[in-house]
Parts: structure tokens; C-alpha cells; sequence
């Protein structure tokens, strides 16, 4: 859940609403699940405002059709800005890559910030960007890098509006990229921030 002005939800799977001791229920801003082993086979998810009644459907995070194939591993995620009456919210599923590598660091990034607009993404020995640490450039709203393969050791994690370095939007977050992990890392708008979005991890 990376939607910082939308309430807590329940996900609803074909039809059916969660149970009160489900994971998928009262999902709040930042909150997250385990990987939920379900059938291979096709699903309609639905996302409702926890504790309504009746029920209010937030219609753009609804998902119809999803084949979920077995042996595949997937993220959802709840991503936009209700607020700002743009069509950027949606349910946003990515397929995950869940091996690790004994003798690399593994890092994935997601853009799920509507306020950040086009970044650079840069991974650092020290605290400061610059060319030699861009990771990847200009990347957009919903970009996914996928899983990129990274020296192992201590390292800083810094994004910034395209093509300005000297304007730190996230970071620099230090990370311990020790070999055999593989991280996952959210950029989300958080009003509770300094510049106004921040970065959320998905790995417990």
C-alpha cells in the first residue's frame, strides 16, 4: 500500500472480502504482506475502504483477469495520488525474481511516486552523487529497473530529479548490500518527508 492519503483496505479475491485475520485485511499506507501461495489460475481483485458499510470500492486499484501462472511470484502494488484527480491510481503488478545469488548483491528499484516526476537513481560507495554512480537515468513513473546485479558491500542509495545531482529527493539511504540478499526498494510520496517522498523496502 504506497497511496499516502487513501485509508487502510481490504483486498478482495474473486468476490470474496478477507477475513479479519487475513493479511489482506486492513492494509494501511506502507503496510505489506508476505508472499500468499494461492492456485495458478485467472483472479479478480477488488480494493475496498476498510470498515465501510457498505463497502466502497476504489475502482481504479481493481484488477480483472489476472493470470496468475504457478511457479511465478508477483507484487501488487496500490500506487497513486487520490487527491490530485489524475488517472495515475492503479494496482500496479510486477513479477518478481526471488533467487539469490551466493556470491552477488541483488537491488531492485520501483517508481511509484507521482510527485517525484522523471528521476536518476544512483548507487554509491559514499554519500555523494555523481556520473560514475548512475544506476539508472530518467526513469518515470511506474519504472521497474528489475533486478540488477551489484557488488556486494556497504552502499548509498540516492535519487534526484533527472539530470540534477545537487538536488537529493530520497536518501542518501544506506544499505549493507551483502551478498546473497536481494532488496527491493519502493519510492513513495510521504507528506511526512522533507522533500515529500521517501523510499519504503519491501524485504522484512
Amino acid at each position: 500500500h504506497t497511496i499516502s492519503d487513501a485509508p487502510a483496505v481490504d483486498v478482495w479475491v474473486n468476490g470474496t472480502a478477507p477475513a479479519m485475520s487475513s493479511p489482506l485485511y486492513n492494509l494501511s499506507y506502507k503496510a505489506k504482506t508476505a508472499y500468499l501461495p494461492v492456485s495458478a489460475g485467472t483472479y479478480d481483485f477488488a480494493v475496498g475502504v476498510n470498515g465501510s458499510d457498505p463497502v466502497v470500492v476504489v475502482d481504479a486499484l481493481g484488477l480483472k483477469g489476472a493470470a496468475l501462472t504457478a511457479g511465478t511470484t508477483y507484487t501488487a502494488l496500490a500506487i497513486g495520488n487520490l487527491a490530485d484527480n489524475i488517472a495515475n491510481d492503479e494496482l500496479l503488478v510486477v513479477t518478481d525474481k526471488t533467487r539469490r545469488i551466493a556470491t552477488e548483491a541483488q537491488l531492485r528499484a520501483i517508481h511509484a511516486s507521482t510527485l517525484a516526476g522523471n528521476v536518476d537513481i544512483y548507487l554509491s560507495a559514499d554519500a555523494s552523487p555523481s556520473s560514475d554512480d548512475v544506476i539508472l537515468k530518467n526513469v518515470a513513473y511506474k519504472g521497474d529497473s528489475t533486478v540488477l546485479s551489484v557488488m556486494p558491500g556497504a552502499k548509498y542509495v540516492m535519487i534526484t530529479p533527472v539530470d540534477n545531482p545537487a538536488t537529493i529527493a530520497i536518501g542518501p539511504a544506506a544499505l549493507p548490500l551483502t551478498a546473497g540478499t536481494l532488496t527491493t526498494l519502493v519510492a513513495v510520496d510521504d507528506p511526512s518527508a522533507a522533500t515529500g517522498v521517501s523510499v519504503m523496502s519491501l524485504d522484512d
